[in-house]
């Protein structure tokens, strides 16, 4: 619980505002099996947690709106032969001392207790767009007509989706998420510096996670999605995660990586040469995404459109295209067509928070949301040359470059909340001679 209950009860309250009137069900997950009976690390579902601070599986939140305003968690009860097996669990009390909420009931009576919840209210909020909770809702409609012996053939509730509504809220982070945000864009920051130092030929891409992952965890934090090390040709794989072949000699290699903390996450991508030294034609291409990035960071500012910022890193580095021979023809006709797509195919960037691609991420790619303080993102262009595209020089053939940081919307500007990792081809050579 990094935060304390009264920011999430404020939280919900805010939400039972937005709602105005009926009954929000928001649930968190359950426990995944990985192999047989080996579990995958739990962790919450973000929308959940952000309105509780509960970290444990199979428990459900429900706001009330109105008048008689009130928030109720179902959660596991303590279970002390579970316990001695699997670890301490917070119980009915302690996730009442956790979140604050009003009233706290064992997950096993929730099919009782909803159908009385429900009664009088038709304006349900659900969590995302998911049927298996709207015909849970109907059976326990169903529950209340039978109990009070007015049973009806209809469409028992509007049914409207409570993520929208918090995916408004969390766009805009709070003073104690951004410490958050910035600890874990710190602890990232540093072991990619670490990982910088200890990269050489022969080094397989594994053994640089191996450093991440030691940061990671003496910082107390896990990775916030599994990270790219991808040397060579490999980083022409937007999603390249096997992490498995050996360095070389003269490649470059993508690091893609982020941790979470507290369950905010951080992401941060950094492109650097095997041996400690750019060649010539890495430089040139390097340099157009830097000069990209840092364009488009400078005009990371409130009132500003992001989607403004990413046609604008897209000319740059079509006009860098074009100079160094990888495209032909004339700058304007070969946007209109996309022709850069063939190098630069994913979005500038996109919102971060509890979740890597945090609410609001499709909004601002969009340019449906202006830029605004308090909001969290990447900047992230790239250049990718795939080692078989034979309409170029094969000296270009092969390399893949991104170079990403995360930015925090401030009232003038912008914070880089990775800052701490070099960028510039010199400071990067330095580093690495370390």
């Amino acid at each position: 619980m990094p935060f304390s209950a009264q920011i999430y009860r404020e939280r919900r309250r805010r939400l039972a505002e937005k709602t105005r009137e009926g009954i929000a069900i928001i649930p968190t997950a359950s426990e995944q099996i990985r192999s047989r009976d080996s579990d995958f690390p739990f962790r919450p579902v973000s929308y959940f947690y952000y309105l509780t601070g509960f970290a444990e599986p199979e428990a459900v939140l429900v706001i009330i709106a109105g008048e008689h305003e009130r928030s109720i968690l179902f959660c596991l009860k303590r279970d002390i032969k579970e316990e001695q097996w699997f670890g301490h669990r917070l119980g009915l009390e302690g996730a009442k001392k956790v979140s604050g909420v009003d009233e706290v009931y064992p997950i096993s009576s929730l099919d009782k207790e909803m159908p009385w919840l429900l009664m009088d209210q038709r304006v349900v909020y659900l969590p995302g767009e998911t049927s298996e909770w709207v015909e849970r809702i109907k059976n326990w409609f169903v529950d209340i007509q039978i109990a009070m012996g007015k049973f009806r053939l209809h469409d028992q509730g509007d049914y409207r989706n409570a993520y929208d509504l918090l995916d408004e809220m969390r766009l805009i982070k709070q003073p104690e998420e951004i410490s958050l945000l910035r600890q874990a864009a710190q602890i990232s920051a540093y072991a990619l510096n670490t990982a910088m130092r200890a990269c050489s030929p022969g080094v397989a891409e594994y053994e640089l996670e191996a450093v991440l992952a030691h940061k990671f965890r003496r910082e107390n934090s896990v990775y916030a999605f599994q990270p790219i090390v991808a040397g060579g040709k490999n980083a022409c794989i937007l999603h390249y995660i096997e992490n498995n072949c050996l360095l070389k000699n003269g490649d470059l290699v993508l690091m893609d990586i982020g941790c979470e903390l507290d369950c905010y996450a951080s992401d941060i991508s950094r492109t650097f040469p095997v041996n400690g030294k750019f060649s010539r034609e890495q430089k040139i291409i390097y340099k157009i995404v830097l000069a990209a990035q840092e364009a488009a960071i400078k005009r990371v500012k409130p009132g500003n459109n992001f989607f403004d910022l990413h046609r604008m890193a897209v000319r740059i580095i079509t006009a860098g295209l074009i100079k160094h021979g990888l495209l032909t023809g004339e700058l304007e006709r070969l946007i209109k067509d996309k022709a850069y797509m063939r190098f630069f195919m994913h979005s500038l960037g996109h919102c971060v928070g509890l979740d890597t691609h945090d609410s609001g991420s499709k909004e601002i790619r969009d340019g449906q949301q202006v830029l605004r303080p308090g909001m969290v993102l990447t900047v992230e262009p790239g250049i990718y040359i795939q080692p078989d595209d034979a309409t170029v020089d094969p000296k270009w053939r092969g390399i893949g470059i991104r170079i990403e940081d995360t930015v925090l919307v401030t009232d003038k500007g912008c914070e880089i909340l990775t800052a701490a990792a070099p960028k510039k081809i010199k400071d990067i050579e330095f580093l690495m001679r370390q």
